[in-house]
C-alpha cells in the first residue's frame, strides 16, 4: 500500500530506471576530464518509499532463499549495507513490473551455478 501510495499514480513512469530515480535508489556520478567516478545514492525522493522497499528487502533476505543468493552474491563483492540497497532496488523493479504488467508475482529459482 505504501509504495502504491508514494509512487502517486505509477502510470507516470515509463521505466523502472525513473521509478529508481524517483525512490533515491540511483547513484550519484562525479564526472571531469573524461573520468567518471559513482558516489552514494541519490537521497531525493520519497524517504518513505525507500524505507519501506529497504525494510521489505531486509525481510525478504531473512526469508526467501532467492533474494538471500542474491544478497549474499553481492556482500562478497560490494558489503552488506550496498549489497541490501541494490536488492531494495530489485525490489522495486519487481514491484513496478507486477504492475505494469497487472500479473501475479512469481518467485522463481535462481540457476545453481557449477562449483568448481
Amino acid at each position: 500500500d505504501v509504495i502504491l501510495a508514494e509512487l502517486a499514480g505509477w502510470r507516470r513512469f515509463s521505466s523502472l530506471k525513473q521509478v529508481s530515480a524517483y525512490a533515491g535508489f540511483v547513484p550519484g556520478q562525479r564526472e571531469s576530464a573524461g573520468k567518471r567516478k559513482n558516489l552514494h545514492i541519490e537521497k531525493t525522493g520519497s524517504p518513505l518509499l525507500r524505507w519501506v522497499v529497504v525494510q521489505a528487502a531486509w525481510q525478504l533476505v531473512k526469508r526467501s532463499p532467492r533474494w538471500r543468493t542474491i544478497y549474499e552474491r553481492l556482500k562478497v563483492r560490494i558489503g552488506g549495507k550496498k549489497a541490501v540497497i541494490a536488492v531494495a532496488r530489485r525490489l522495486l523493479g519487481v514491484c513496478f513490473s507486477v504492475l505494469k504488467g497487472q500479473h501475479d508475482y512469481c518467485e522463481k529459482e535462481l540457476p545453481q551455478t557449477a562449483a568448481a
